[in-house]
């Protein structure tokens, strides 16, 4: 599917910062690097430590109108909503050394059809996980379906497509159509 209109701004505005924006996107280069971290307890703890930090020293402050950025420093008007989270602790990881292949914006339905939320899926070795600004773990597809999330669209970095996601059994939810047994999970 083409990306949401708010990436396509957000690419435009930080693509030179961030290298998962296409260059089709307003990115400056081709995306390199592995698409998965390994997942190990390191690399997951600094991941959370990371989010932690960004949700922690975020002010709450939703959007007049839905503009995701990467938000200033601590003590410098750190203030967003779970746009701004996902965009700063994947700008953030990126800097510790993070593949940006393996980070990706994922967009979920809230319960109740009670609007959408943007969650940071972590793509690793034994599968998706991800993080969220209202839970303090790290989520599995099967705790954010538990959560009552649906899963609906995820970024491809470097890609000037997202994928849509189809319900389905949550082991399709994490990987590439073309490594899916039988019906696709996802859409262009």
């Amino acid at each position: 599917m083409q990306p949401l209109a708010q990436y396509r701004a957000y690419c435009g505005a930080y693509g030179d910062r961030d290298p998962g924006c296409a260059p089709d996107l307003g990115g400056r280069d081709e995306l390199t690097g592995p698409e998965r971290i390994e997942g190990n307890q390191a690399e997951l703890g600094m991941a959370r430590l990371i989010h932690r930090q960004v949700v922690q020293a975020l002010v709450r402050r939703p959007d007049r109108q839905d503009v995701w950025s990467i938000v200033g420093t601590g003590g410098q008007g750190l203030a967003g909503d779970c746009d701004d989270v996902v965009m700063t602790a994947i700008h953030r990881l990126v800097r510790r050394g993070f593949p940006r292949g393996a980070l990706r914006a994922t967009v979920v339905e809230l319960p109740g059809r009670d609007g959408h939320h943007l969650l940071l899926g972590l793509h690793t070795s034994q599968g998706d996980v991800f993080l969220d600004d209202r839970v303090s773990r790290l989520l599995t597809v099967s705790d954010a379906l538990a959560l009552g999330y649906r899963f609906v669209a995820q970024e491809m970095p470097g890609q000037p497509i997202w994928w849509r996601i189809d319900p389905g059994p949550p082991s399709q939810l994490a990987e590439r159509p073309s490594d899916l047994p039988g019906p696709v999970g996802r859409q262009q």
